[in-house]
């Protein structure tokens, strides 16, 4: 079993639950940022979202593997970082009716390529 890290934009945080039972289905242990760091709290409360990322990217560092569920600049952030430290990555596109959308925001990003 591995510890999942589970990037997805605050935009979908209401499939939270949804994605964690994939992971789990899948045999492994999800880690869901916006449990560990609930919204209203961390990213648009006092900490703020840069400080949360930062949070964030040490997360990405104890799992396993960081799987992506949707995209946006702070799941970019959180994939950039675990290509930086060499960290398994895998996408999952069907939780995020908009990739396809999104994913023309990131074209000139040097993560592109992963999508």
């Amino acid at each position: 079993m591995k510890l999942i890290y589970c990037a997805i934009p605050s935009r979908m945080s209401k499939k939270a639950t949804q994605i964690m039972d994939y992971v789990e289905s899948k045999n492994n242990a999800a880690f869901n940022p916006f449990l560990a760091f609930p919204l209203e709290r961390f990213e648009l409360g006092k900490v703020g979202i840069e400080i949360t990322m930062e949070y964030c990217k040490r997360a990405v560092e104890m799992c396993d593997e960081l799987w992506i569920f949707g995209l946006s600049e702070g799941t970019m952030k959180e994939m950039s970082h675990a290509i930086k430290i060499k960290k398994p990555i895998k996408t999952i596109k069907e939780f995020d009716e908009n990739w396809e959308s999104e994913k023309k925001n990131f074209k000139e990003s040097s993560v592109f390529y992963m999508l």
